[in-house]
């Protein structure tokens, strides 16, 4: 297990450069306690994400929010950290979709374009709003890449 998740997305305030979102990845064939590592890993990195912003921006409360994302197996699931009134760090999870690998899914389809909404709805209208496509671009990639391999 890394340090650093597998992807993040850093965007610059005035003259400081903020870790906004985390993605923590694995292969299609998992086991549970990879899973569960790696939704602990993002859980301590959003937590440390959250506690560098406040401390450098001092945001009102929950107008601010450190995004996690993980890809465990063929699930994909949406998660954010904020703030309370009372400034305790609360880890929301928001929603989750199965990967749809093949083309006679579009139950699957559905449910991971309401995901990718609902992350373009949390990133609000700032540059970021190519991420969702990117990641979703990135993890069709790694599956695609990980399948091919699995076969030769």
């Amino acid at each position: 297990m890394g340090k650093k998740p597998d992807i993040m997305l850093l965007d610059q305030y005035v003259d400081k450069i903020f870790e906004l979102i985390y993605v923590e990845c694995s292969r299609i064939v998992c086991s549970t306690t990879k899973k569960a590592n790696d939704k602990m890993k993002l859980w301590r990195e959003t937590l440390d994400g959250a506690s560098f912003v406040n401390i450098a921006c001092r945001p009102t409360s929950n107008q601010f929010g450190i995004i996690g994302i993980q890809v465990a197996g063929m699930t994909i699931y949406l998660n954010v950290l904020m703030n309370d009134a009372s400034r305790i760090p609360r880890y929301f999870h928001l929603d989750h979709a199965d990967i749809p690998l093949d083309s006679n899914s579009p139950k699957r389809v559905k449910s991971l374009v309401r995901l990718l909404l609902t992350l373009r709805v949390c990133l609000g209208d700032g540059p970021s709003l190519k991420f969702p496509i990117f990641c979703f671009s990135f993890i069709i990639s790694q599956l695609t890449f990980y399948n091919c391999n699995r076969i030769s």
